[in-house]
């Protein structure tokens, strides 16, 4: 059995009503921060969180997955976690793409709802209390903050205003989502999560538009809010590369689920 459908079975278990139950004691909000040679920020941006978290009186668990990092990253996580009593770090062999770290973190989480948040928090780190407040007064299953919406406040790159653009009109018109940014930051519900993430496939940046299509399809809820970014380093060649990456998955992406449809139509026809 390979390894990617050894962690979704995994997972699909992880999901499952059983393990549900056994959670109803765990905390209500799972942070998930994946981390790639983040050791010049990881440090300050753990010690912020968990400042707010405790600040804003927010039960959660932070969970960091250092994905095969090469630099010191795995070990200041460790420390920062440990002396703050926050969670828990997670290490992957090596490095797989922020999807797999994603996908790692939800199978280990404990939380009633589920945060990523980014190692380098190029957003204001007070959005996800608006999130939490919004999913749990049970107006969304899924909240995206979106760098689109009217009320956000982004500081960006031109190149990178005309990639997103570019992109977020590309996932629409393949995928038909109902959100104007899938690369924001997103809070959902942990058993949705837990669920829908078994199915998962994508590894790098392109998994949050496959897993939004697959709670999409399942007619959960979506809501989007305002977000602040202040993201103001040139990452040209780089920002290339990973578009071109972006595009790629989303396309592979596409040509998966129109595949899981039609086999779901042709076993419905069996039945």
């Amino acid at each position: 059995m390979d390894e990617l459908r050894s962690v979704q079975l995994k997972a699909e278990a992880a999901g499952s009503p059983e393990a549900e139950r056994e959670r109803s004691n765990g905390p209500l909000l799972t942070v998930i921060v994946p981390a790639y040679n983040e050791a010049p920020r990881i440090a300050n941006s753990l010690v912020r969180l968990d400042t707010l978290l405790r600040t804003a009186g927010v039960p959660a668990e932070i969970l960091v997955v250092d994905d095969g990092s090469t630099d010191s990253t795995r070990a200041q996580a460790e420390q920062v976690i440990g002396e703050l009593n926050a969670g828990a770090v997670i290490g992957c062999s090596q490095n797989r793409g922020i999807g797999h770290a994603v996908r790692v973190g939800v199978h280990h989480s404990r939380g009633e709802w589920i945060v990523l948040a980014s190692a380098d928090q190029d957003e204001d780190a007070a959005w996800f209390l608006d999130m939490v407040e919004r999913g749990t007064c049970g107006q969304a299953d899924v909240v995206v903050g979106s760098k689109w919406h009217p009320g956000s406040d982004v500081e960006y790159p031109v190149h990178r205003w005309v990639m997103s653009y570019a992109y977020q009109h590309l996932v629409r018109l393949l995928l038909r989502l109902p959100v104007r940014d899938t690369q924001g930051p997103m809070l959902f519900r942990g058993d949705l999560g837990r669920r829908l993430f078994a199915r998962v496939a994508t590894d790098g940046f392109a998994f949050s538009v496959e897993f939004l299509a697959r709670v999409n399809r399942e007619g959960a809820r979506i809501a989007e809010l305002p977000i602040t970014v202040r993201q103001t380093a040139k990452r040209g060649r780089r920002a290339v590369r990973s578009a071109f990456s972006m595009l790629v998955s989303t396309v592979r992406i596409t040509v998966r689920l129109r595949a899981d449809r039609q086999q779901g139509m042709k076993r419905g026809g069996n039945c």
